[in-house]
């Protein structure tokens, strides 16, 4: 999930409503609801499962940095770069159809 900047981790309190904020719109954007949301406050992840689609559009979001596929068959979402310039390689390297999975 997305880090201010200066700040090394999110408290396990942000973790938790950034997270569910972020579930939240994308199952109203795509229609799709999450199921199995687990939230890993002190890991600063979350996994969920949902349809393909949900999936899809929870990658493309800003606050997420890494993507894989669990043994559950849910998927687990990392934090994002605590720099801009760290930031700033994530969306280069995504845009170029690297993605970690």
């Amino acid at each position: 999930m997305a880090i201010p900047v200066g700040k090394k981790t999110l408290s396990p309190k942000d973790v938790g409503e950034l997270a569910r904020r972020v579930v939240e719109r994308v199952e109203k954007a795509t229609g799709s609801r999450a199921e199995e949301l687990e939230i890993y406050e002190n890991l600063n992840a979350f996994s969920v499962n949902g349809t393909p689609e949900l999936i899809r559009a929870l990658a493309r979001q800003p606050e997420i940095a890494a993507i894989r596929s669990t043994a559950k068959g849910s998927f687990s979402f990392a934090p994002v770069p605590t720099t801009p310039s760290e930031a700033n390689a994530v969306r280069q390297s995504r845009s170029r159809g690297s993605r970690s999975r």
